[in-house]
């Protein structure tokens, strides 16, 4: 009995010993892995993407750091595959601005080159790579018109008045609001601000206005579906396309919020098209929603264009 119990013993303290030898072996091996961690993806500009990281530089296996960049999250080391790097730097720098030239969602991979010229393809999301892509945002189009005034809604006081937009919009319902016809949203709502706009100097608006939620991709719903459409042909100017992209996603019931703002864009695609009197149409439909930008917008359209005397037609 006691020959057994030394036998064990032998054999615990021996397996013990190997454990112990593996473990250190694989902890020094961890600690000389390569691998950059901590990274962080953001724009800072309208064309320029920061990335942060952290590097031990003084690891003995490392000799360069490699940027790689795609449109598509990198999810393993298949993904670089047939990718050059953007950008080589030296393992002292912990951070590299991208500039771009358009607003895709990009996704990047920092990776270290070894003293063997290899690279240490290890890809580890939220690691050395970003899940969630990044885009420059497009550049915001300062307000001309007017006194600077602020988009976010006013605040009135007790028996303050509130301030009537341009032009007046009559009370109706949700069901009617997108409901109007053309040729009365155009010759009613406007036939009182022919006169204004003869004295107003002709300001043609060059660069499309985005609003802020759809400068980024969202998750799902129809702020997603929103996204996709200008994305496709709105964000690359192609407002032919972009006009009737927008028709049908509007074809279709959707939230308040992305139907406004699809309208919005749609009346910003007929204003460049030239199509002055549908531009403005659109505008009046969401002029309630969004006084002060609709106004810089419709104060432009009734500039360039002059509103025909009505002769008692329904045109």
């Amino acid at each position: 009995m006691e020959i057994k119990v030394k036998a064990f013993l032998l054999i615990f303290l021996i397996s013990l010993n190997i454990l112990t030898f593996s473990f250190a072996e694989n902890s020094s091996t961890n600690e000389s892995r390569p691998v950059i961690t901590n990274i962080e993806v953001k724009a800072v500009s309208s064309t320029e993407i920061l990335l942060n990281w952290t590097f031990d530089s003084n690891n003995s296996t490392a000799k360069e750091i490699y940027v790689y960049r795609k449109t598509e999250a990198f999810t393993s080391s298949k993904s670089l595959e047939n990718l050059s790097p953007i950008a080589i730097l030296p393992l002292s720098e912990n951070h590299y601005k991208d500039k771009v030239n358009d607003y895709k969602n990009y996704y990047y991979a920092v990776i270290i080159q070894t003293t063997e010229n290899t690279p240490y393809n290890v890809i580890l999301p939220s690691v050395n790579t970003n899940t969630k892509g990044v885009s420059v945002s497009l550049p915001t189009i300062p307000l001309k018109i007017g006194e600077k005034e602020q988009l976010e809604e006013k605040n009135y006081k007790n028996g303050e008045l509130r301030s009537q937009p341009l032009p007046y919009l009559s009370d109706e319902t949700l069901e009617t609001r997108y409901k109007k016809s053309t040729s009365i949203s155009v010759s009613e709502e406007t036939s009182n601000l022919e006169n204004k706009s003869n004295n107003i100097p002709a300001e043609y608006i060059t660069e499309a206005y985005i609003f802020d939620e759809d400068k980024t991709s969202p998750a799902s719903g129809d702020s997603y579906l929103l996204y996709s459409t200008l994305e496709k042909t709105f964000m690359k100017k192609n407002y032919k396309k972009a006009i009737s992209d927008l028709e049908r996603f509007l074809n279709v019931n959707r939230s308040l919020e992305t139907t406004d703002r699809a309208y919005f864009y749609l009346g910003e695609c007929h204003y460049f098209m030239g199509n002055y009197k549908t531009s403005l149409s659109c505008f009046l439909k969401v002029e309630d929603k969004y006084p002060i930008l609709c106004k810089r917008w419709i104060t432009s359209v009734l500039s360039l264009y002059n509103i025909p005397e009505q002769t008692g037609s329904n045109e």
